[in-house]
Protein backbone atom coordinates (compact mmCIF):
# COMPACT_ATOMS: atom_id res chain seq x y z
CA UNK A 1 0.00 0.00 0.00
CA UNK A 2 1.41 3.59 -1.07
CA UNK A 3 0.83 6.12 1.34
CA UNK A 4 0.32 9.49 -0.80
CA UNK A 5 1.40 12.53 1.28
CA UNK A 6 -1.64 14.68 2.05
CA UNK A 7 -1.79 18.33 0.02
CA UNK A 8 -4.01 20.60 1.66
CA UNK A 9 -6.28 22.99 -0.45
CA UNK A 10 -4.12 25.95 0.43
CA UNK A 11 -0.87 24.13 -1.02
CA UNK A 12 -2.90 23.27 -4.01
CA UNK A 13 -3.64 26.80 -4.37
CA UNK A 14 -0.02 27.83 -4.01
CA UNK A 15 1.20 25.19 -6.43
CA UNK A 16 -1.72 26.87 -8.75
CA UNK A 17 -0.41 30.12 -8.22
CA UNK A 18 2.81 29.67 -9.13
CA UNK A 19 1.64 27.81 -12.45
CA UNK A 20 -0.36 30.69 -13.58
CA UNK A 21 2.57 33.53 -12.72
CA UNK A 22 4.76 31.46 -14.52
CA UNK A 23 2.32 31.49 -17.44
CA UNK A 24 1.70 35.53 -16.98
CA UNK A 25 5.57 36.41 -16.67
CA UNK A 26 5.98 34.08 -20.10
CA UNK A 27 3.59 36.21 -21.68
CA UNK A 28 4.31 39.26 -20.22
CA UNK A 29 8.34 38.58 -21.46
CA UNK A 30 6.79 38.42 -24.86
CA UNK A 31 4.52 41.91 -24.62
CA UNK A 32 7.63 43.15 -23.23
CA UNK A 33 9.95 42.14 -25.93
CA UNK A 34 7.41 42.98 -28.99
CA UNK A 35 7.61 46.69 -27.16
CA UNK A 36 11.17 47.02 -27.35
CA UNK A 37 11.05 45.86 -30.84
CA UNK A 38 8.42 48.16 -31.75
CA UNK A 39 10.59 51.02 -30.42
CA UNK A 40 13.48 49.83 -32.20
CA UNK A 41 11.69 49.75 -35.35
CA UNK A 42 10.60 53.36 -34.64
CA UNK A 43 13.90 54.58 -33.95
CA UNK A 44 15.06 52.85 -37.27
CA UNK A 45 12.03 54.41 -39.20
CA UNK A 46 12.92 57.97 -37.68
CA UNK A 47 16.78 57.47 -39.27
CA UNK A 48 15.38 56.81 -42.67
CA UNK A 49 12.65 59.73 -42.63
CA UNK A 50 14.48 62.35 -40.93
CA UNK A 51 17.76 61.88 -43.02
CA UNK A 52 19.10 65.04 -44.36
CA UNK A 53 20.02 65.38 -47.99
CA UNK A 54 20.13 67.33 -51.19
CA UNK A 55 17.37 66.63 -52.87
CA UNK A 56 14.41 66.57 -49.55
CA UNK A 57 11.63 67.46 -51.70
CA UNK A 58 12.27 64.49 -53.92
CA UNK A 59 12.24 61.67 -51.03
CA UNK A 60 9.44 60.26 -50.47
CA UNK A 61 9.54 56.71 -48.52
CA UNK A 62 6.42 54.22 -49.56
CA UNK A 63 4.81 54.41 -46.01
CA UNK A 64 2.71 51.57 -46.91
CA UNK A 65 5.67 49.63 -48.17
CA UNK A 66 7.28 50.34 -44.29
CA UNK A 67 4.28 49.71 -42.58
CA UNK A 68 3.02 46.65 -44.35
CA UNK A 69 6.43 44.87 -44.02
CA UNK A 70 6.16 45.58 -39.97
CA UNK A 71 2.59 44.65 -39.63
CA UNK A 72 2.86 41.39 -41.74
CA UNK A 73 6.51 39.83 -41.35
CA UNK A 74 8.31 41.48 -38.44
CA UNK A 75 5.61 41.25 -35.96
CA UNK A 76 4.30 38.40 -36.94
CA UNK A 77 7.59 36.62 -36.37
CA UNK A 78 8.11 37.98 -32.87
CA UNK A 79 4.73 36.94 -31.94
CA UNK A 80 5.73 33.54 -33.40
CA UNK A 81 8.55 32.34 -31.56
CA UNK A 82 7.90 29.58 -28.44
CA UNK A 83 10.09 32.13 -26.24
CA UNK A 84 12.01 35.22 -26.44
CA UNK A 85 15.96 34.90 -27.59
CA UNK A 86 18.30 35.86 -29.35
CA UNK A 87 16.90 34.06 -33.06
CA UNK A 88 14.16 36.25 -32.79
CA UNK A 89 16.58 39.19 -32.60
CA UNK A 90 19.00 38.29 -35.33
CA UNK A 91 15.20 38.53 -37.26
CA UNK A 92 14.46 42.26 -36.12
CA UNK A 93 18.18 43.20 -37.24
CA UNK A 94 17.92 41.94 -40.31
CA UNK A 95 14.67 43.68 -41.28
CA UNK A 96 15.96 46.96 -39.64
CA UNK A 97 19.16 46.42 -41.87
CA UNK A 98 16.91 45.89 -45.07
CA UNK A 99 14.80 49.08 -44.61
CA UNK A 100 17.89 50.86 -44.02
CA UNK A 101 19.26 49.03 -47.73
CA UNK A 102 16.27 49.99 -49.33
CA UNK A 103 16.40 53.95 -48.08
CA UNK A 104 19.76 54.07 -49.28
CA UNK A 105 18.89 52.80 -52.54
CA UNK A 106 15.82 54.94 -52.85
CA UNK A 107 18.24 57.78 -52.10
CA UNK A 108 20.79 56.44 -54.28
CA UNK A 109 18.29 56.56 -57.58
CA UNK A 110 16.82 60.00 -56.51
CA UNK A 111 20.50 61.52 -56.42
CA UNK A 112 20.79 59.63 -60.05
CA UNK A 113 17.34 61.05 -61.34
CA UNK A 114 17.68 64.72 -60.97
CA UNK A 115 22.04 64.46 -61.67
CA UNK A 116 21.01 63.05 -65.25
CA UNK A 117 17.90 65.10 -65.54
CA UNK A 118 19.97 68.59 -65.24
CA UNK A 119 22.78 66.90 -67.61
CA UNK A 120 20.14 66.30 -70.67
CA UNK A 121 18.68 69.79 -70.00
CA UNK A 122 21.61 71.51 -70.16
CA UNK A 123 22.66 69.58 -73.16
CA UNK A 124 19.14 70.39 -74.92
CA UNK A 125 19.84 74.39 -74.03
CA UNK A 126 23.47 74.39 -75.39
CA UNK A 127 22.32 72.93 -78.82
CA UNK A 128 19.65 75.92 -78.90
CA UNK A 129 22.48 78.74 -77.47
CA UNK A 130 25.15 76.83 -79.66
CA UNK A 131 27.49 76.32 -77.17
CA UNK A 132 30.50 74.92 -77.39
CA UNK A 133 32.56 74.31 -74.05
CA UNK A 134 29.26 72.29 -72.81
CA UNK A 135 31.01 68.43 -73.59
CA UNK A 136 33.70 68.73 -71.43
CA UNK A 137 31.59 69.09 -68.30
CA UNK A 138 28.76 66.75 -68.69
CA UNK A 139 31.35 64.32 -69.79
CA UNK A 140 33.18 64.74 -66.24
CA UNK A 141 29.55 64.82 -64.50
CA UNK A 142 28.50 61.48 -66.67
CA UNK A 143 31.09 59.80 -64.67
CA UNK A 144 29.64 60.67 -61.73
CA UNK A 145 26.58 59.24 -63.63
CA UNK A 146 28.72 55.99 -64.09
CA UNK A 147 29.57 55.76 -60.85
CA UNK A 148 26.03 55.99 -59.24
CA UNK A 149 24.62 53.18 -61.87
CA UNK A 150 27.61 50.97 -60.17
CA UNK A 151 26.66 51.65 -56.86
CA UNK A 152 22.74 51.08 -57.37
CA UNK A 153 23.69 47.80 -59.30
CA UNK A 154 25.81 46.63 -56.17
CA UNK A 155 23.36 47.28 -53.62
CA UNK A 156 20.41 45.66 -55.73
CA UNK A 157 22.43 43.00 -56.03
CA UNK A 158 23.15 42.68 -52.42
CA UNK A 159 19.86 42.90 -51.43
CA UNK A 160 18.87 40.42 -53.28
CA UNK A 161 21.64 37.94 -51.93
CA UNK A 162 21.20 38.58 -47.92
CA UNK A 163 17.13 39.32 -47.91
CA UNK A 164 15.48 37.40 -50.73
CA UNK A 165 12.71 40.04 -51.01
CA UNK A 166 9.05 38.54 -52.89
CA UNK A 167 5.93 39.82 -53.98
CA UNK A 168 6.51 44.22 -54.20
CA UNK A 169 9.73 44.25 -52.38
CA UNK A 170 11.21 42.25 -55.51
CA UNK A 171 9.36 44.26 -57.98
CA UNK A 172 11.00 47.18 -56.23
CA UNK A 173 14.64 46.35 -56.68
CA UNK A 174 14.28 45.47 -60.09
CA UNK A 175 12.32 48.26 -61.23
CA UNK A 176 14.99 50.35 -59.89
CA UNK A 177 17.95 47.96 -61.31
CA UNK A 178 16.24 48.38 -64.91
CA UNK A 179 15.56 52.67 -64.56
CA UNK A 180 19.23 53.52 -63.59
CA UNK A 181 20.28 51.47 -66.59
CA UNK A 182 18.05 53.49 -68.46
CA UNK A 183 19.06 56.60 -66.79
CA UNK A 184 22.77 56.21 -67.27
CA UNK A 185 21.74 55.85 -70.97
CA UNK A 186 20.07 58.71 -70.84
CA UNK A 187 23.29 60.39 -69.37
CA UNK A 188 25.40 59.33 -72.49
CA UNK A 189 22.85 60.94 -74.82
CA UNK A 190 23.13 64.41 -72.85
CA UNK A 191 27.46 64.41 -73.44
CA UNK A 192 26.16 63.13 -77.11
CA UNK A 193 24.18 65.73 -77.52
CA UNK A 194 26.89 68.42 -76.45
CA UNK A 195 29.30 67.34 -78.31
CA UNK A 196 27.05 67.83 -81.38
CA UNK A 197 26.51 71.39 -80.35
CA UNK A 198 29.79 72.05 -80.08
CA UNK A 199 30.38 71.08 -83.92
CA UNK A 200 27.37 73.00 -84.93
CA UNK A 201 28.78 75.75 -83.62
CA UNK A 202 31.31 75.75 -86.51
CA UNK A 203 28.30 76.59 -88.59
CA UNK A 204 26.92 79.96 -87.42
CA UNK A 205 24.73 80.48 -90.15
CA UNK A 206 23.00 77.21 -90.12
CA UNK A 207 18.99 77.63 -89.37
CA UNK A 208 17.67 75.94 -86.37
CA UNK A 209 14.15 74.50 -87.32
CA UNK A 210 11.72 75.78 -84.96
CA UNK A 211 10.13 72.25 -84.18
CA UNK A 212 13.07 71.37 -82.68
CA UNK A 213 12.86 73.47 -79.43
CA UNK A 214 9.50 71.78 -79.49
CA UNK A 215 10.49 68.73 -79.44
CA UNK A 216 13.15 68.87 -77.17
CA UNK A 217 10.52 70.12 -74.59
CA UNK A 218 8.33 67.36 -75.18
CA UNK A 219 11.18 65.11 -74.57
CA UNK A 220 12.15 66.50 -71.27
CA UNK A 221 8.72 66.99 -69.93
CA UNK A 222 8.23 63.33 -70.96
CA UNK A 223 11.60 62.42 -69.12
CA UNK A 224 10.45 64.39 -65.64
CA UNK A 225 6.99 62.78 -65.71
CA UNK A 226 8.42 59.41 -66.00
CA UNK A 227 10.59 59.80 -62.63
CA UNK A 228 7.58 62.17 -61.18
CA UNK A 229 5.46 58.57 -61.64
CA UNK A 230 7.83 56.40 -60.03
CA UNK A 231 8.41 58.76 -56.95
CA UNK A 232 4.48 59.60 -56.40
CA UNK A 233 4.24 55.80 -57.69
CA UNK A 234 1.38 56.65 -60.26
CA UNK A 235 1.03 54.39 -62.68
CA UNK A 236 -1.47 56.53 -64.16
CA UNK A 237 1.12 58.95 -65.05
CA UNK A 238 2.98 56.55 -66.01
CA UNK A 239 1.10 55.63 -68.53
CA UNK A 240 0.22 59.18 -69.84
CA UNK A 241 4.23 59.30 -70.06
CA UNK A 242 4.15 56.15 -72.78
CA UNK A 243 1.13 57.29 -74.87
CA UNK A 244 3.24 60.80 -75.34
CA UNK A 245 6.41 59.38 -77.40
CA UNK A 246 3.63 59.02 -80.34
CA UNK A 247 3.95 62.85 -80.43
CA UNK A 248 7.84 62.89 -80.23
CA UNK A 249 8.13 60.68 -82.88
CA UNK A 250 6.12 62.68 -85.17
CA UNK A 251 8.51 65.87 -84.62
CA UNK A 252 11.85 63.28 -85.67
CA UNK A 253 9.78 62.11 -88.50
CA UNK A 254 9.08 65.79 -89.70
CA UNK A 255 12.64 67.02 -88.56
CA UNK A 256 14.76 64.53 -90.57
CA UNK A 257 12.30 64.63 -93.71
CA UNK A 258 12.64 68.59 -93.89
CA UNK A 259 16.43 68.02 -93.45
CA UNK A 260 16.94 65.53 -95.76
CA UNK A 261 15.25 68.17 -98.65
CA UNK A 262 17.29 70.57 -97.04
CA UNK A 263 20.35 68.60 -97.62
CA UNK A 264 19.49 67.50 -100.95
CA UNK A 265 18.69 71.27 -102.30
CA UNK A 266 22.06 72.90 -100.81
CA UNK A 267 25.41 70.74 -100.58
CA UNK A 268 26.93 73.02 -98.24
CA UNK A 269 24.44 72.10 -95.26
CA UNK A 270 25.42 68.39 -95.44
CA UNK A 271 28.10 68.90 -92.61
CA UNK A 272 26.32 70.39 -90.12
CA UNK A 273 23.18 68.94 -91.27
CA UNK A 274 24.35 65.35 -90.32
CA UNK A 275 25.09 66.88 -87.07
CA UNK A 276 21.69 68.25 -86.49
CA UNK A 277 20.29 64.98 -87.71
CA UNK A 278 22.68 63.11 -84.65
CA UNK A 279 21.16 65.48 -82.00
CA UNK A 280 17.44 65.27 -83.85
CA UNK A 281 18.23 61.27 -82.98
CA UNK A 282 19.55 61.83 -79.44
CA UNK A 283 16.49 63.66 -78.29
CA UNK A 284 14.27 61.38 -79.84
CA UNK A 285 16.17 58.67 -77.88
CA UNK A 286 16.00 60.39 -74.60
CA UNK A 287 12.20 60.07 -75.08
CA UNK A 288 12.20 56.82 -75.62
CA UNK A 289 14.03 55.79 -72.56
CA UNK A 290 11.25 58.06 -70.68
CA UNK A 291 8.68 55.54 -71.53
CA UNK A 292 11.23 52.63 -70.78
CA UNK A 293 11.35 54.24 -67.70
CA UNK A 294 7.36 54.74 -67.51
CA UNK A 295 6.91 51.34 -67.90
CA UNK A 296 9.22 50.00 -65.32
CA UNK A 297 7.23 52.10 -63.15
CA UNK A 298 3.77 50.13 -63.90
CA UNK A 299 5.44 47.10 -63.72
CA UNK A 300 6.62 48.23 -60.04
CA UNK A 301 3.03 49.18 -59.33
CA UNK A 302 0.91 46.82 -60.89
CA UNK A 303 3.29 43.55 -61.53
CA UNK A 304 2.21 43.84 -65.25
CA UNK A 305 4.70 43.81 -68.14
CA UNK A 306 3.74 46.24 -70.67
CA UNK A 307 6.87 46.59 -72.62
CA UNK A 308 6.36 46.23 -76.69
CA UNK A 309 2.54 46.17 -76.74
CA UNK A 310 1.35 47.62 -79.77
CA UNK A 311 4.95 47.93 -81.48
CA UNK A 312 4.68 44.97 -83.89
CA UNK A 313 3.14 45.94 -87.20
CA UNK A 314 1.27 43.59 -89.15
Amino acid sequence: MIIRPTVSCRQRGLHRSRETASITSHYANKILTLVDYVVSVKEGLSWAFNTDHAHNDRFAVDECFVRRRISEQQVDACLSRDAPGTGGNERNNMSIHFLTEMDRLHRDILSMCSTVEENITEAVRGVQNRGSGLANELAVRDHEVNQLDIRIEEECLKILALYHPVANDLRRVAAVLKISGELERVGDLAVNIAERSASLSAFPDFPMPSQLSEMATQSLAMLHSSIDSYIEQNADAARTVIAQDDVVDEFNDKLIEALRIDMGRNASLVEPGMHLFSVIRHIERVADHASNIAEDVVYLISGEIIRHRGKVKT
